[in-house]
């Protein structure tokens, strides 16, 4: 797996708790297991774009990075954790 690799765009936030910007798939994956709350964590939404970042992770391919970048932004964007200037469809 490649943790490293760069998500499709760096992906801001706004909540005080998660990192300003996720630049990485492993970025990514840090957030949710150190930055959300369990309850979030363990919810269907997010299980879904940890196992999309997972999968891109393994396959590096640009579509399953793009897949786990959209999945990451509308998250966050549907707990009103992104700024609104950065939100998908915006």
């Amino acid at each position: 797996m490649n943790w490293e690799l760069q998500l499709t765009r760096p992906v801001r936030t706004r909540h005080s708790g998660v990192p300003e910007i996720i630049h990485t798939l492993g970025d990514a994956v840090d957030m949710i297991d150190e930055h959300l709350p369990e309850s979030l964590r363990i919810s269907p939404v997010w299980q879904q774009v940890k196992d999309m970042l997972v999968t891109a992770a393994e396959t590096r391919k640009g579509y399953d990075v793009q897949t786990a970048t959209t999945l990451l932004e509308r998250a966050l964007q549907d707990e009103g954790l992104s700024p609104p200037e950065t939100q998908p469809g915006t």
